[in-house]
């Protein structure tokens, strides 16, 4: 499809769309897809910036992502989710045979070391 569509959106909005745009990238998206939503993400920067609006996309390479086992307190941990707090995040771990739910500042995990 080569039409172009233009839509109206205010600049929260089109905030919103890039940060789902790279949630889905980094969690969801196969990696050998992944350069196709930065292309994307890539054209929304440029033209937003002919209309004056510069945002800042997250190419990086993420520190965590759902799944991942992770050290917290000393111990394994899964990311299970992103919590509703800001810098929180969710995380299972065992406790007396049993999977527990969490919600942590993330600055508490570690990187676990293979």
């Amino acid at each position: 499809m080569s039409d172009k569509l233009f839509l109206e959106q205010t600049a929260q909005e089109i905030l919103n769309i890039v940060e789902a745009l790279q949630f889905y990238r980094d969690n969801v998206i196969k990696p050998k897809y992944q350069n196709l939503i930065d292309k994307q993400l890539e054209q929304i920067a440029q033209q937003l910036k002919l209309q004056n609006i510069n945002i800042l996309l997250d190419n990086g390479e993420k520190r965590y992502n759902f799944g991942d086992i992770v050290l917290y307190e000393g111990n394994d941990a899964i990311i299970t989710g992103m919590s509703d707090e800001d810098n929180f995040i969710k995380i299972a771990i065992i406790e007396n045979g049993k999977f527990k739910t969490l919600e942590i500042p993330i600055c508490l995990l570690e990187k676990r070391k293979n």
